[in-house]
């Protein structure tokens, strides 16, 4: 039960966000629109409320907690692994060449952290005993089983000025819990370095295959270190222990940082695969909502 129990925590920690619409693109052009993995994060790095080394950003780092539905019916124990786990998201932004002017977005990293002697750190189930994480079988067995399935993490698009990036996950969705996908948009201005991040949730069609962006788009706070609301669902379970569907998260959206999906957006934001062509207009309508979004804000705060 637990190792099923701190998969789906861990997993939906995971991966359960200022630029404006004027913002310079990079003269590199080049654009993969072939999906490959998130890189794994060195384990070893420490990861605590700002960018570790070898990267210039942290883009998100979630801390579960079991807080909604049927909490009252899990064990101590189980409590305890639900939060052991935390979900590491981060960015390189880099400039190529001695001489380069523009910025890009070069790499883009997930990991699993604990706590190890006050430290936020990245673990794996090779290296936790080198780093003297002290998990004991149970947690060790239970990490080996979240590393795996960060290997879902996959950047579906990247290019100088944008990345998009999939995360599987068990959402909380109109009262039910519900396998959807996070989709992550970094948006780089090309002539600062500066990062803005965008999520919004995707909704599977009844075969499993992307269909459909459902919901609003949230612009990440930089940095941000959240603790991930979880929803307990204990008819999810099966003679006593948890499905893939018992744990899900609980969507946060601020007021200020969220806005409406684009009029006539909804599929192409789900689209499973691109044409660069596509990728430059989903970049250049994102753009234009967090131009005006900033801009509702900055007038709100004035008044």
């Amino acid at each position: 039960m637990r190792q099923r129990l701190l998969l789906k925590m861990g997993c939906t920690g995971a991966l359960a966000v200022v630029l404006g619409a004027s913002c310079v693109f990079a003269k590199e052009t080049t654009m993969r629109v072939t999906r490959v993995p998130a890189e794994a994060v060195a384990p070893g790095t420490v990861v605590n409320e700002e960018a570790p080394t070898g990267w210039t950003h942290l883009v998100l780092k979630t801390m579960p907690t079991l807080e909604t539905g049927d909490v009252d019916d899990m064990s101590d124990s189980d409590k305890k692994y639900a939060s052991l786990f935390h979900t590491v998201f981060v960015a390189d932004i880099d400039r190529p060449g001695r001489n380069a002017s523009h910025y890009r977005l070069a790499r883009i990293g997930v990991g699993c952290s604990t706590d190890i002697n006050g430290s936020d750190t990245v673990v794996c189930n090779k290296s936790h005993k080198r780093l003297n994480a002290d998990l004991g079988w149970v947690a060790g067995m239970l990490l080996g089983e979240i590393c795996k399935k960060q290997e879902a993490v996959t950047i579906v698009a990247q290019s100088a000025s944008i990345g998009l990036v999939d995360t599987p996950m068990v959402v909380r969705w109109r009262d039910e819990n519900q396998k959807m996908v996070y989709r992550y948009a970094l948006l780089v201005d090309t002539e600062t370095g500066a990062l803005d991040t965008l999520v919004w949730l995707i909704q599977p069609d009844e075969k499993g295959s992307l269909d459909k962006a459902v919901g609003q788009i949230r612009w990440l706070e930089p940095n941000l270190v959240q603790h991930a609301s979880l929803h307990v669902d204990r008819d999810k379970y099966r003679f006593g222990l948890p499905t893939e569907l018992a744990f899900a998260v609980n969507r946060q959206l601020p007021a200020d940082r969220t806005f409406d999906l684009p009029p006539g957006t909804a599929r192409v934001l789900a689209k499973d695969a691109y044409q660069p062509d596509e990728v430059v207009e989903i970049e250049r309508r994102l753009r234009v909502e967090l131009a005006n979004l900033r801009a509702r804000n900055t007038q709100q705060a004035s008044r």
